[in-house]
């Protein structure tokens, strides 16, 4: 994803915010509540988690291709040999693939990763329940728990 892209997509939201505001600014107060609380605001707030999942599943991407790449002695692989390490990943199940990804990359030494996990568990619980709260982790006690 590039960073005009994300861009573009938080100016949409805006934009689109603030059209539904001024179609409620002449309305009756009562119908102007309704509309902004039970319609326009869900679905804004959707669009929102919908940009954030987009975001974590390309640092999932991300995460995987560098894992692909990555070698013990740090020099450049050969294509065939990405290609091989790719499909050696993805024929893992899921559990342990984060796992060899975590072992070859160690991203958890990283300074903004308590950002990325928070970001991961946030997507996941839009991805099963859009409508549930963030699940919270002990280790990360600060994320959340109110929608």
């Amino acid at each position: 994803m590039e960073i005009s892209d994300a861009k573009s997509f938080i100016n949409l939201v805006t934009e689109e915010a603030c059209r539904r505001e001024a179609l409620l600014k002449d309305a009756d107060p009562d119908y102007a509540y309704g509309q902004w609380m039970f319609t326009d605001l869900p679905f804004l707030h959707d669009l929102s988690l919908l940009f954030l999942v987009a975001i974590r599943h390309h640092i999932e991407r991300r995460l995987l291709y560098f894992a692909a790449c990555a070698t013990c002695h740090g020099n450049a692989i050969k294509r065939a040999d990405y290609d091989q390490h790719m499909k050696a990943l993805l024929s893992l199940p899921l559990g342990k693939r984060w796992k060899e990804i975590q072992a070859r990359l160690s991203p958890t030494k990283c300074a903004h990763y308590p950002s990325i996990e928070a970001l991961r568990l946030l997507a996941n619980s839009y991805k099963h329940d859009p409508r549930n709260s963030p699940i919270r982790n002990s280790s990360f006690s600060w994320v959340s728990t109110r929608s």
